[in-house]
């Protein structure tokens, strides 16, 4: 049997969000199984990663994308032998899976989300489709990091042929554990949310949530971790209600364990979401998850056991959850315990592992 071909280029252009952190987690867990791995990277989120990568023996070259000298980096790259290129989805898929063929290279996709969210808000909606699903089938190999992804990939491209694993993502990051559970009526609940801060991510919604929660008598403050584009509106929009005292969106974090380890519970709003890296992170802290039952969260967070999931944008359903938990401490202490031990089921060595198996059966089939 040839043996494979261990020289893998990790391709990212998508600079903020759960996506860059991933991705270097990847190229550290990769090297310690064996690849030489080079990873042309755009990042905003995860700079703190970057150092590890390199000890680990990663070649990481910081990207500025296809602006400027951004593509002669890429195509510089390309030109250097390798037995697998990789690329993330709703990014540079369909350009490097082009360059690849032209260079004879094998290129494999990660897919992050569900790949019919990219063109939402496009006007080439069935052009992007046709080209994507041509990209995958002609590809050796994609990894989908949850279930729920892996079947929008199938419904979005049924035509595509191609090998599918899915491998879920990890906890990346070392987790500020919390010193242990307010009680009732000892200072405000602390809620924290993390995400970006766009209509995806449904930033509108805490301030709904924080209303009702106080309303109904529970005193309760709220931080949102992260920046976006409607940062500015949203705060903007915590004035005008009155909210200020009580709702803070304190803009993008390098590293937000300390803040997850000071709140009580965290509430996710998404309904769209492939994975949700930061209800891993949280639930490390031990923060039970309030969020909604869509998209890959019910795989992460197990109802009525490390957290609460309610029907899609039922803000009413989360308020009344966050306070029976508020007047119940010792049911949020072992919400808290199994959140932890949920957590530390997404390993990053069973992460890499899984990346391996995908990658080197994707070597052996097409070789």
């Amino acid at each position: 049997m040839v043996k494979p071909d261990l020289r893998v280029l990790l391709i990212n252009d998508r600079a903020a969000g759960g996506v860059p952190i991933v991705v270097l987690a990847l190229a550290q867990g990769l090297a310690r199984c064996g690849w030489q791995v080079t990873l042309l990277s755009c990042i905003e989120d995860g700079l703190d990663l970057v150092a590890p990568a390199r000890a680990a023996g990663v070649d990481v070259e910081l990207w500025a994308g296809f602006k400027g000298r951004g593509m002669l980096a890429l195509l510089r790259r390309l030109r250097q032998p390798c037995g697998l290129v990789v690329t993330q989805h709703r990014g540079c898929d369909i350009l490097v899976g082009f360059l690849c063929r032209l260079r004879g290279l094998r290129h494999a996709v990660v897919v992050h989300g569900d790949p019919g969210c990219q063109t939402a808000d496009s006007g080439h909606r069935g052009m992007r489709r046709w080209m994507w699903t041509r990209t995958i089938a002609r590809c050796c190999q994609v990894v989908t990091i949850s279930r729920w992804v892996a079947e929008r990939v199938r419904a979005y491209a049924p035509q595509a042929q191609v090998p599918l694993a899915v491998v879920p993502n990890a906890l990346v990051r070392t987790a500020v554990v919390k010193s242990g559970v307010r009680d009732p009526g000892t200072g405000e609940l602390h809620l924290v949310a993390c995400g970006r801060v766009y209509p995806a991510k449904r930033p509108a919604a805490l301030l709904d949530l924080i209303e009702q929660i106080r309303a109904s008598g529970v005193a309760c403050r709220a931080t949102w971790i992260g920046g976006g584009p409607d940062l500015a509106a949203t705060r903007t929009m915590i004035q005008d209600r009155g909210l200020s005292e009580h709702v803070d969106f304190i803009g993008p974090v390098e590293n937000p364990a300390s803040i997850y380890a000071s709140g009580d519970m965290f509430v996710h709003f998404c309904s769209i979401e492939g994975f949700g890296l930061v209800l891993l992170e949280a639930m490390a802290a031990g923060l039970p998850v309030l969020a909604y039952r869509a998209g890959a969260i019910p795989e992460v967070v197990v109802h009525g056991r490390s957290g609460w999931l309610v029907g899609d944008d039922q803000v009413p359903a989360l308020a009344a959850a966050v306070v029976r938990l508020a007047n119940r401490p010792r049911l949020r202490q072992q919400w808290a315990r199994r959140a932890q031990q949920r957590a530390a089921e997404f390993s990053l060595s069973r992460m890499a592992k899984g990346y391996d198996h995908a990658f080197r059966a994707a070597l052996q089939s097409a070789s």
